[in-house]
């Protein structure tokens, strides 16, 4: 195990901390790559370095913040018509969204980062309601950082108790998360009963 200083875990490797936040950035403004795949992945390979996790999740969090804040305000200026052309066939899923955002404010936009069927679409819907944007960037940092240690956390689980091979280790978690994409449905319906 290597032993790095707190200023070379915070600052890392000339590429990698402003990558996370590239890719992260990206997913929230476009939702892809997947956070998902990108924190579990990290964590694993991360298993042994766990103060270097803290540090992947905050840049993380912070790139995914900034993306959904940008989709957000290019949402607040283009308006609905913007939302439906660019999203085709999530208008109703957005709909959906709008009351509990009414009711509840920023704890459902916290909330609603924090479940995989609804989080793509927080930044959409906050732009049809009027969300203060310092407070949203928080709201949405908070809950990404959670979402990221949670799956970085859970990445480095199977990382150190893993006696197959990587690689193997890695697919059975893809799989996993195949899987959970697959029954998306039932947790959106979940959600519609719950409000």
């Amino acid at each position: 195990m290597t032993s790095y200083s707190f200023i070379d875990q915070a600052l890392g490797t000339p590429l990698l901390y402003p990558a996370i936040f590239i890719l992260l950035l990206l997913n929230g403004l476009l939702s892809f790559p997947s956070s998902q795949i990108l924190y579990l992945f990290l964590g694993y390979f991360f298993a042994q370095e766990k103060n270097i996790l803290f540090f992947i999740a905050l840049w993380g969090a912070t790139g995914n913040a900034a993306g959904n804040i940008i989709l957000h305000t290019i949402s607040q200026k283009k308006g609905a018509p913007f939302i439906k052309k660019i999203y085709k066939n999530m208008d109703s899923e957005i709909e959906k969204i709008l009351p509990l955002l009414k009711r509840r404010g920023y704890s459902y936009v916290f909330l609603g980062k924090l479940i995989p069927a609804v989080k793509v679409f927080i930044p959409l819907a906050t732009s049809l309601l009027p969300f203060k944007k310092i407070p949203l960037f928080c709201t949405f940092f908070v809950s990404s950082f959670l979402w990221a240690l949670g799956f970085l956390f859970v990445g480095a689980f199977i990382g150190e108790n893993s006696s197959l091979p990587k690689i193997y280790t890695f697919i059975t978690v893809l799989i996993l998360i195949f899987i959970s994409v697959k029954y998306k449905k039932k947790i959106q319906d979940f959600l519609k009963n719950m409000s």
